[in-house]
């Protein structure tokens, strides 16, 4: 095979053969967007959301791109990495490219550090092309990295907002208007490069030529009866062979069609494109089809326009197969190919039955197949064996790898695809397996070398192997086995890989300890045995978790009202974990700590009696659920606390908070549910269920005796008129200073007053709950920390059924000391334009951050600008309701809305830092949140508000005012005084208390 020193190339009887038969048609792939204006100019090309290019326009933006380009420097045969999702600035920017003889580097957006460090290190790019940020990552700090390591690269091209430092620039102002000096392009030299899946660390870059790839795309759009009616979707991440060419979106646009970029390749995002565009066609990998399937028995979506859905990348399942035209209306065909080439397709008119069986035939009769064993001897028709192929689009070789280019080609010429498959006999392929050591996780390939290499680094690790095991939501999932000197949890694992910068996608699934390797009869692992070990352990895990426990339950009667008797429960209990919580007249009380779950933002553990699970991820809320799903009872009710430094962690401003357990939920071992004179007790025996009946009837008694809380003398609290009077004014200074300066619309700052430790906070809480109307109240004990109060408004509401609404309150005036007064200042409230000003953009981001989580026609303001009392305050409130989407749960509506807005500020992210830099003391709890949650999907959070906290031997209340443009410090002193009064006036002190019972 002849071969240049980096990539080899095809002999050129072959050539010449693709040129005469007009397989090659002899153009470059930038030439293409002139020839497609002239054929189909006003005809829409591209969509991105609100965004429509026809052919004329993105030809226009192509050569402007291509003008930016050339004047930065780029020309023939430089390399460009790019990592991109599905957007404008991808599609064009590749065409410019193709247009200058540039050669990108297709890289995935879920690629991290190591791959793409490692891909810079082989092909030494002059330029990066990166988003800013995408699906919460920070692709401007890692190209940071990348570019301090790789010395090539001159120039960080950046779809979205960039620093406006070298090398940064941003592509929206790249175009340029100067005419390009288009350069004369070999159609048979590289227009790009693909990634491999790769069998080692790094992936093997795939030189595609000019002539191939337009074939490539233009047959299959061809074979796929494309034409100037289609419009297809891409779903799938258009740097992938399939949906860029396959035909993709070269194909469609061959053919003078119409592509939709979609963001992500969920139902939820797609289903509405599909209606609103009438797509025609489109093409997933095998779990996605399955989730599309799935989604569609309850999603009223109409896609009817969808005609033909492409399903390649792995096998499809059959039974799923022949769902496909029932369920989604639409004809199915099932692809199989790989970047390096050869492209099989089931056609559109062969029989359902091979359609739903088979992965198709070859694209072209030049294709040139063979099934083989492993001495590359033909197989008899029907056997399996290895795929080895060659024609006018598959490569000769991989760029810069000769080592493996003479491993994965044969002497003349055929690419060994590593593929196990069989013929039928209409000619249809029927993969089978591989032969590779690579696991298929979702249609990603996850190299197996890779991933061993990487868990021998971790320090307990002695031995490592990672085997496929079957997954019917995955295909395949991947199970790290190991031999270790020490335990290792996978977790751990986790961790380490996300050190060392992998893609999310290749960490393991499942993890296996050993103490031997099982061996094969010539001394080898035995992978298949570790894989049936690792499936027995999963089922037995999941079967483990569905054996839950149950609560004994028993109703008695009660004389006391619930307000003072849910604090008397509490207080006479002994145990250090305990919570009390109203909602809507309706009173919870947990004691003691059978399970608890917490998390510093980033990970989750959970601790049930001697089992310690951890859970870490991309997706917070997606870890709470499956956390919570292995919780092993039935009927649960969790009782926690979120502080206020979790947010920092939610808008990523820090990886993971200083505290272990910003986040604290707890499930009891004992609890009472309090309304109309009546307790339902729940314990998890018939032991502890007397205990605590014997508990409620005496705080009941004891309750019906005590003397009125009433008559008590609260605590005299002269210093928060005055205590940190001066710096408080001061921090608000600053901040109407930086608002001035646009760096933020709004911000709470919040002053702390230290109070004596010997205020009595269940005595204080029953005291302050009858002079006080809050939306919800509280009292929690999380061992040596303690939190009483009365929230003025609720964080979160979510119920069983997913609808959820939030209440932000916004503008602030006292009661005033008569009906007359009170009336007096809230008239003033209602006619304040500052304070209006400061609710409507409350409400207004309320709106936007249920629009990230609910379906968008849900969502609605059921009141707007009411007046509430809270204690000795009036606020303006309002309500702002929805629900939630299909793929979302409650977690997802906690993520978006906390913390509060109006404990916070606007935009949240701005309003967190400023909070960081203004405050001398960490928030902890004070504007968090406190909050119950049901096993069935209720969840009911109130924000931290008009409270008292106890941690570390110290005693303290906390109040803050909201801070806009027109804010004057002195009046915003006066507003955090009227907060603090709600729950100042009402503090009894034991010692006081003592001294006058004496």
């Amino acid at each position: 095979m002849k071969t240049t020193p980096d990539t080899p190339v095809r002999p050129r009887a072959e050539q010449e053969l693709y040129i005469e038969n007009n397989y090659w048609q002899q153009q470059s792939l930038g030439s293409l967007v002139s020839v497609w204006r002239t054929q189909f100019s006003n005809n829409v090309a591209l969509i991105e959301a609100g965004t429509a290019l026809t052919y004329a326009q993105f030809e226009q933006r192509v050569l402007a791109h291509s003008a930016g380009f050339q004047q930065l420097g780029l020309k023939t045969g430089d390399h460009v990495m790019i990592q991109l999702p599905n957007n404008l600035d991808f599609v064009i920017s590749c065409f410019a490219m193709f247009h200058l003889g540039v050669i990108p580097i297709l890289a995935m957006p879920a690629q991290r550090e190591s791959d793409i460090a490692a891909l810079c290190d082989l092909s030494n790019p002059v330029a990066y092309i990166v988003p800013n940020n995408y699906l919460g990552h920070d692709y401007i700090a890692m190209a940071e990295r990348i570019v301090s390591a790789c010395p090539s690269i001159e120039h960080v091209l950046v779809s979205g907002n960039a620093p406006a430092t070298a090398p940064f620039t941003p592509l929206s102002q790249l175009a340029s208007t100067t005419p390009v000096v288009a350069p004369s392009i070999d159609p048979s030299s590289t227009a790009l490069m693909l990634l491999s899946g790769g069998t080692t660390g790094t992936p093997k870059l795939i030189p595609r030529s000019h002539n191939d790839y337009h074939y490539n795309a233009k047959a299959s759009a061809e074979l796929c009866q494309l034409n100037q009616h289609t419009t297809y979707l891409a779903v799938l991440p258009v740097a992938h062979n399939f949906p860029l060419a396959c035909p993709g979106i070269i194909g469609t646009l061959s053919q003078g069609g119409k592509v939709v970029l979609c963001p992500a390749p969920g139902p939820d995002e797609a289903f509405p494109l599909i209606e609103q565009h009438k797509v025609t066609h489109t093409a997933l990998v095998p779990a996605l089809a399955k989730l599309w399937l799935e989604a569609k028995q309850w999603d009223d979506t109409d896609i009817s326009s969808l005609q033909l859905l492409q399903v390649g990348g792995a096998k499809f399942a059959t039974e799923q197969a022949l769902q496909v035209p029932e369920v989604l209306g639409c004809k199915l065909q099932q692809v199989f190919g790989m970047a390096e080439g050869l492209l099989c397709f089931t056609r559109l008119d062969d029989p359902q039955s091979e359609v739903a069986h088979t992965q198709g035939r070859p694209l072209c009769d030049l294709d040139q197949i063979r099934i083989v064993d492993e001495q590359d001897n033909p197989v008899a028709q029907g056997e399996v064996g290895e795929l080895q192929t060659k024609g006018p689009y598959t490569i000769a070789g991989y760029y810069k790898a000769p080592a493996q280019n003479q491993t994965a080609f044969t002497s003349d010429g055929f690419y060994r695809t590593g593929d196990l498959v069989r013929m039928n006999q209409s000619g249809n392929l029927i993969v089978e397996g591989r032969i590779k050591e690579q696991i298929n996780r979702a249609g990603e390939k996850i190299s197996v070398a890779e991933i061993e290499q990487r868990l021998l680094t971790h320090p307990y690790i002695d031995e490592a192997t990672l085997v496929p095991v079957p997954d019917a939501h995955l295909g395949e999932r991947s199970c790290a086995c190991i031999i270790s000197s020490q335990p290792v949890s996978l977790n751990d694992v986790h961790q380490l890989l996300k050190e060392q910068q992998i893609a999310r996608f290749k960490y393991p699934d499942q993890i296996i300890s050993l103490s031997f390797w099982p061996l094969t009869a010539v001394g080898k692992i035995n992978k298949t045995a570790l894989a049936k070990r690792a499936e027995e352990e999963y089922i037995e895990t999941s079967i483990n978790q569905s054996q839950s426990t149950t609560y004994f339950e028993k109703i008695i009667s009660v004389q006391s009202a619930a307000a003072q008797l849910a604090p008397w429960i509490s207080e006479l209990s002994t145990n250090p974990f305990k919570a009390v919580y109203e909602s809507k007249s309706a009173w919870s009380i947990g004691i003691g700590k059978v399970v608890e779950l917490y998390s510093n933002g980033c990970e989750i553990t959970l601790q049930q009696g001697e089992k310690i699970a951890q859970f870490s991820g991309e997706s917070f809320a997606e870890l709470m659920a499956q956390a919570l799903q292995s919780l092993e009872f039935d009927n649960w009710r969790l009782y926690g606390v979120a502080k206020f430094e979790l947010a920092s962690v939610f808008h990523g401003i820090q990886t993971h908070t200083e505290h272990n357990k910003s986040l604290q939920l707890f499930l009891p071992e004992q609890e009472v549910r309090l309304a109309e004179s009546q307790a339902t007790l729940r314990a998890l025996n018939e032991a502890e269920l007397d205990a605590l009946e014997a508990l409620v009837q005496k705080a009941d008694k004891t309750c019906a005796q005590a003397a009125s809380i009433a008559a008590l003398t609260p605590l005299q609290t002269p210093q928060i008129n005055t205590q940190y009077k001066d710096e408080y004014k001061a921090s608000v200074a600053k901040a109407v200073v930086e608002i001035c300066n646009k760096q933020y619309q709004k911000v709470i700052l919040s002053r702390r007053i230290q109070v004596p430790n010997s205020v009595c906070l269940n005595k204080s809480f029953r005291f302050g709950r009858l002079n006080n109307s809050p939306a919800r109240s509280f009292l929690y004990q999380l061992n040596d920390f303690s939190v009483a109060g009365f929230s003025p408004e609720t964080l979160l509401e979510a119920s069983r059924e997913g609808y959820i609404s939030t209440q932000p309150l916004a503008g602030t005036r006292a009661l005033g000391n008569s009906p007359q007064e009170e009336q007096q200042l809230r008239e003033e409230l209602l006619n304040d334009t500052k304070e209006i000003a400061e609710h409507a953009v409350s409400v207004k981001l309320a709106q936007e951050e249920l629009a990230q989580i609910c379906e968008p026609s849900s969502i609605s303001i059921s009141e707007f600008m009411t007046i509430r009392r809270r204690g000795s305050v009036q606020h303006l409130a309002s309500r702002v309701c929805g629900q939630l989407s299909d793929n979302k749960n409650p977690w997802h509506a906690f993520q978006a809305l906390f913390p509060a807005v109006t404990a916070s500020g606007i935009p949240k992210r701005e309003a967190i830092e400023a909070i960081l830099r203004l405050e001398p003391n960490r928030r902890e709890c004070y504007s968090g949140c406190v909050m119950i949650v049901d096993s069935d999907g209720f969840m009911d959070s109130a924000l931290v508000l008009r409270s008292i906290y106890r941690a570390d031997n110290c005693t303290w209340l906390q109040a803050g005012a909201g801070v806009i443009d027109q804010s004057k410090p002195e009046r915003e002193l006066t507003e955090t005084i009227e907060k603090l009064t709600c729950i100042a006036n009402y503090l009894i002190d034991e010692k006081t208390l003592a001294e006058a019972e004496s």
